[in-house]
């Protein structure tokens, strides 16, 4: 299905897909999925050129995304992941807005490129794992739920570890989760004398250091060091 084009698809309501494959393809204008009922499906390596809107969307099964690439907004507000949500590896060029999104089992954003804001503020986790993940512009936890395990920045056996911006136009990082959530472990990290607040583990990287040949960027900060819950509300600006 590598050369199948879905633009301007609206599947909305009632409609319900059960095990379908859309792997490999490109939706060159919106792919609007809003309301839909999803069994076993999967979006690996899709290419969403306009809107990808899954607003409200049912994921009854393994909902596989892994390294699909969303050029412009993908919504998934008030989605709800009844199994597992596997988005390895893939690149959010403009918005990832997962407002209100439930996932009731292991949420993976293992390598992901945010490139633009990541909202998850009001969403409800099992387990999520961030490792590995990109952050260049806004994130925002507030008031989400870490129902039973707190979200992993980094795994150090597998050298995947969470990066994001020091620019300071990049850098409005909010963590403030739900009184009722695990805590995101909080940290602080250095670069070019300029502190934030991010989780333990994970790092500051400046966007403008990347080296094509290395295929890395090289101004890297060292690992978040702990700090104290009480000096940790919410978010990390720019001091």
């Amino acid at each position: 299905m590598s050369d199948a084009n879905f633009s301007d698809a609206t599947f909305s309501n009632n409609a319900y897909f059960n095990k379908v494959a859309f792997s490999e393809v490109t939706f060159i204008n919106d792919a609007k999925f809003n309301g839909v009922k999803f069994t076993c499906i999967s979006f690996k390596k899709a290419t969403f050129t306009g809107c990808a809107d899954f607003f409200g969307a049912e994921f009854t099964q393994h909902a596989n995304f892994v390294n699909a690439t969303f050029t412009n907004t993908a919504i998934f507000r008030m989605a709800d992941f009844l199994s597992d949500a596997n988005f390895t590896g893939s690149v959010f060029t403009s918005k990832a807005d997962f407002f209100g999104a439930v996932f009731s089992e292991g949420a993976e954003f293992s390598k992901v490129f945010f490139k633009g804001n990541a909202h998850f503020n009001s969403a409800n986790f099992d387990s999520a794992n961030f490792s590995g993940a990109t952050f260049t512009q806004e994130i925002d936890f507030n008031n989400t739920i870490f129902e039973n395990y707190a979200p992993t920045f980094e795994r150090k056996w597998e050298g995947t570890i969470a990066r994001f911006s020091i620019q300071a136009a990049q850098g409005k990082y909010i963590f403030s989760v739900h009184h009722d959530s695990k805590p995101i472990p909080p940290g602080e990290a250095e670069l070019d004398g300029s502190k934030h607040r991010i989780p333990v583990g994970a790092v500051l990287f400046d966007p403008d250091s990347w080296d094509e040949e290395k295929q890395e960027y090289t101004r890297v900060s060292e690992p978040a060091k702990p700090i104290k819950e009480s000096d940790s509300q919410g978010e990390s600006p720019s001091k």
